[in-house]
């Protein structure tokens, strides 16, 4: 999922959708010690997901926005 799809998504959307998260990476990380799982780098995905949903759930209760990726690194000054 997308930054821009989760930050259109209410808090209680995205809770819900955290949890799901948890707990599928819960089952997977049981399944990978006990048996094969099919697609490892689901693993990988669910952690990526869940992190970028906590960014935003922690930016909403801060009342931080993002600033955008060109105006957050300033330029460096030219030697002359």
């Amino acid at each position: 999922m997308k930054m821009s799809e989760i930050r259109e998504k209410t808090d209680a959307e995205l809770s819900q959708k955290l949890e799901e998260g948890r707990k599928e990476l819960f089952n997977l990380r049981l399944r990978k010690v006990t048996d094969v799982i099919e697609d490892p780098t689901r693993l990988r995905a669910i952690r990526v997901e869940t992190a970028r949903i906590q960014t935003v759930l922690k930016e909403r209760k801060l009342g931080q926005k993002r600033k955008p990726a060109a105006a957050a690194a300033p330029v460096p000054a030219a030697k002359t």
